[in-house]
């Protein structure tokens, strides 16, 4: 009997089935195209409104045009400023450039400078002269006007050669704008830039500007 049972068992182990296994894994991804980059130039007036007010029209150029003379008095030296400014009488204050993303990512920015022919015998450069405020540009949800926060100010000088390089993840969530206008010895104005003054030269300065975005 004991025999008869070890068989009965033995028998009973063989044919049970083997269990089944398998297992196979599908690789699963999805691919968001980086958005399309959109540089624009506007004119902008005192208000910081883009003109024409209503219905912003982009530009290719960003003239300066004729300065005016300004001596009207400093509250806080009590002498004249004797600078000279862009003509308020023709609405124009200064530039603003948006860099921005349509789609998804973020740009990567530089921006150069290179000087361009100066009047004869001059020692002043436009770049010295000019400056470029960079600010970071978020529209809050429901809101109809951004809210900016400064990131950098530099004369356009200061960008000749290799330039000036703004990351891409310090505008993420927003975009950026490039005020540029002329230097007027204000206290926001950098170092490196000083306002035109009788003592410059007489005569049109030229320089070029250049804006690279990549997204990321």
């Amino acid at each position: 009997m004991k025999i008869k049972l070890t068989l009965i068992i033995a028998v009973l182990i063989l044919l049970r089935p083997a269990a089944m296994a398998d297992q196979t894994a599908y690789p699963v991804s999805a691919t968001i195209p980086p958005g399309g980059i959109t540089i624009n130039a506007y004119a902008v007036n005192f208000n910081k409104q883009f003109l024409p007010v209503g219905a912003p029209t982009s530009v290719s150029t960003l003239p300066f045009g004729t300065l005016v003379l300004d001596q009207t008095v400093d509250p806080n030296t009590k002498k004249p400023y004797n600078v000279y400014r862009m003509d308020q009488t023709k609405g124009i204050s200064y530039y603003a450039i948006e860099v921005a993303v349509a789609g998804a990512g973020a740009p990567d920015t530089t921006v150069t400078y290179a000087e361009g022919v100066d009047p004869t015998g001059s020692t002043t450069t436009l770049g010295s002269r000019t400056k470029a405020t960079f600010d970071k540009e978020v529209l809050p949800t429901g809101a109809t006007l951004p809210t900016e926060t400064t990131l950098a100010t530099k004369s356009l000088s200061d960008m000749t050669g290799s330039g000036y390089k703004v990351a891409y993840t310090t505008v993420a969530g927003g975009w950026l704008r490039i005020y540029v206008g002329v230097c007027g010895g204000d206290s926001t104005d950098p170092s490196t830039c000083q306002p035109f003054t009788p003592a410059d030269s007489v005569g049109t300065y030229n320089g070029q500007l250049t804006i690279t975005a990549v997204v990321n």
